[in-house]
């Protein structure tokens, strides 16, 4: 949306956040040129993060989560968070996903070491990322 009014935008925005649907249940394939750099919002239109990598699992043949940079300037200094792609809804675009969790808790949740990606292929590092999740998510 092009528009100089910006409530105009913000309008337009929160109509796309309502009728977002959950990642899993969209057909269309995607290209990750697309996912990667788009924003991810609350339900309420917080801005929390956005997605700067896709973690794929070649072996199920999936994505099982996405890299969200918080924080920092300029994609400088911010943490990365693992959300699990489950769990995203995305504007039929794909410039807007949404992620059902208070903005507060996103700031609480598990971060990857930029200098240690390895950790995330053990399977307690990953027990700990589902119930973070599970626990903070709204259903």
């Amino acid at each position: 949306m092009e528009a100089d009014d910006p409530n105009l935008r913000i309008a337009w925005r929160r109509a796309h956040l309502e009728a977002a649907q959950p990642v899993t249940e969209m057909t269309r394939l995607m290209r990750a040129d697309i996912v990667i750099g788009a924003e991810i919002r609350t339900a309420n239109d917080e801005k929390v993060g956005e997605i700067e990598d896709i973690v794929l699992d070649p072996a199920q043949q999936r994505i099982v989560y996405v890299l969200a940079s918080r924080g920092g300037f300029l994609g400088i200094g911010g943490n990365l968070v693992a959300v699990r792609w489950k769990d995203l809804r995305s504007t039929e675009d794909h410039e807007l996903y949404v992620l059902d969790i208070a903005k507060s808790a996103f700031d609480d949740a598990p971060t990857v070491d930029r200098n240690n990606f390895d950790r995330t292929a053990d399977m307690g590092w990953q027990r700990e990322l589902d119930r973070f999740w599970d626990r903070n998510l709204k259903r």
